[in-house]
């Protein structure tokens, strides 16, 4: 089920982004503190990355969210940013099969495999049983 953030949310959002070099730093830094980090879905076809800098300044970034069908007839979702797949707080590809059972899923960050509190790679068989689950932490492979 696709949750996305609040209507009010979404716009506040979506307009501050487009609006950033116009706005006053101070306000836009009081505005963004507003709303957790992470990725938020904004509509059908895209998210606003809210990300913190480590002087503690946020940004907010427009990503693509596509959900198409394979010829085979599973569909997938991927969230995109600036090319790379990219999703913080969540799978940035997830793929299910015909009858709606997920079959794949990758946490990312800029392209790169990652996810500190659990597998970042995983796949299901067509019964929905986990064939493989991988660790991975900003790229690398964790064992275990």
């Amino acid at each position: 089920m696709t949750e996305y953030v609040p209507a009010l949310w979404a716009s506040a959002l979506y307009v501050l982004c487009g609006q950033q070099a116009t706005l006053d730093a101070a306000l836009l830094q009081d505005v963004l503190s507003l709303f957790p980090l992470g990725s938020h879905r904004v509509s059908a076809t895209a998210f606003v990355d809210l990300s913190e800098a480590a002087d503690g300044a946020r940004t907010a970034e427009v990503g693509r969210v596509k959900q198409a069908q394979c010829e085979e007839g599973e569909t997938f979702e991927k969230w995109e940013r600036d090319g790379w797949l990219h999703r913080q707080g969540g799978p940035a590809w997830r793929s299910w099969t015909p009858e709606g059972l997920l079959v794949e899923e990758e946490w990312c960050i800029r392209g790169v495999l990652y996810r500190a509190d659990g597998p970042a790679w995983r796949k299901w068989d067509e019964y929905g049983r986990l064939l493989t689950a991988q660790r991975w932490v900003r790229g690398i492979q964790i064992e275990g």
